[in-house]
């Protein structure tokens, strides 16, 4: 055997055996700035005010996933069988996502009570944590960096990773295997995810002055159809926008004690932001004052 084989059959090794985390990352809301033809995104009605980056910490994706698709499997026999829906087409064009995927903001107020009251009783298999900024906020320093330096050019994707960095800082260098799938959204950037999270943890080994003898295995871009924990954090992700967009605050009061942090990045008016942390209820308080609920 030769080295690579040998080092290919130890990661297959820990695969089956070792310890490891299972993180899932979606987003919501859209990072951009600027139209291909470089005028201005922000503050326009069709587009949100703010964007999030959300993950869970999957402590048994498995159970997470089957619990998700058995609801989904039911709630779509329903549809598809019972007189009541299954007699108005429309009704079930409307709801044809449902044969695939939950999509909370498709989904019917009906259907994300049923889900929202599977993640209570799941409460046991996952954490959520997100990252938020205020789209306004951001264009600001972006035009400013842009006056203060000529040779400074945006790129979308600079602040995405930069958010990336911020989700997973310190959760990297423990475990022996990290899973990580971001959820697909637009061209595949796998290959430069896994250079960041690498490069991430590496950074991290070093200034813990640990051994950096872990591997990761980041499982591509899915789309949210194709495992239950990444629409559990487009639920997640829905109720944080609520409580940001609307001032509604009833779902994420039903997560919050799933909530290991949101990291507000202006919540206090400016780049440093503020961190609210889902074992205080009294951050959840908090966070409500600072949105003005």
């Amino acid at each position: 055997m030769d080295t690579d084989d040998a080092h290919i059959s130890e990661i297959l090794d820990l695969l089956d055996t070792g310890p490891r985390k299972h993180y899932y990352i979606d987003e919501s809301g859209d990072v951009g700035l600027f139209t291909r033809g470089g005028r201005k995104l922000v503050g326009r009605p069709t587009t949100s005010h703010f964007f999030m980056l959300g993950m869970i910490d999957a402590f048994n994706d498995v159970r997470l996933h089957d619990s998700i698709t058995d609801l989904r499997q039911t709630i779509w026999s329903e549809i598809t069988n019972d007189p009541r829906y299954s007699s108005d087409p429309s009704y079930v064009r409307r709801h044809r996502h449902l044969e695939f995927h939950f999509h909370a903001n498709d989904d019917p107020p009906s259907i994300r009570a049923r889900v929202f009251n599977l993640l209570v009783d799941e409460s046991n298999t996952f954490r959520f944590s997100a990252v938020v900024i205020d789209r306004l906020e951001y264009f600001k320093s972006v035009a400013a960096m842009s006056e203060a330096d000529s040779t400074y050019k945006y790129t979308k994707n600079d602040e995405y990773d930069y958010l990336v960095r911020l989700l997973l800082r310190s959760r990297l260098h423990k475990e022996a295997i990290y899973a990580v799938m971001f959820s697909k959204r637009g061209p595949d950037r796998s290959k430069a995810l896994l250079d960041a999270i690498i490069n991430m943890r590496q950074e991290m080994c070093t200034r813990l002055k640990i051994a950096d003898r872990h591997y990761m295995v980041i499982a591509g871009n899915p789309e949210a159809k194709e495992h239950g924990a990444l629409q559990v954090v487009d639920y997640c992700l829905w109720a944080l926008q609520r409580l940001y967009n609307r001032k509604e605050s009833e779902y994420l009061d039903k997560i919050w004690p799933m909530v290991t942090i949101v990291n507000d990045r202006h919540a206090s008016g400016g780049t440093g932001g503020q961190h609210y942390i889902g074992k205080k209820p009294s951050d959840l308080t908090a966070l409500k004052n600072a949105r003005g609920i």
